[in-house]
């Protein structure tokens, strides 16, 4: 799925989705290793020149041009570990609580 706006919208609600970010930039996630909640939409941001694909074990991106952004929701527990996908050394991990 791919995103192109804000994560998620604030509808006032008390109920909102828990969200986080990651930067791509200058061949790197920032921040490299994120730690959530369960229940929580990450978004990745291009923000570099580059085209990026962020590859899990599962699931990936697709092509993330300059000022693309990709967002997934962590419904489980658990370590998930990512790189880019023609870059394997440009890793990182979000850690799910």
């Amino acid at each position: 799925m791919l995103s192109f706006g804000p994560c998620l919208a604030d509808t006032g609600s008390a109920s909102a989705a828990p969200s986080a970010s990651v930067l791509i930039q200058a061949f790197a996630f920032w921040p490299s290793t994120l730690t959530v909640e369960k229940g929580t939409a990450v978004t990745w941001t291009n923000a570099d020149r580059m085209v990026y694909k962020i590859k899990f074990d599962d699931f990936e991106s697709g092509m993330l041009n300059r000022g693309d952004a990709f967002t997934h929701k962590f419904n489980e527990t658990g370590t998930y570990n990512y790189a880019e996908a023609s870059n394997p050394a440009m890793k990182g991990s979000i850690v799910v609580t």
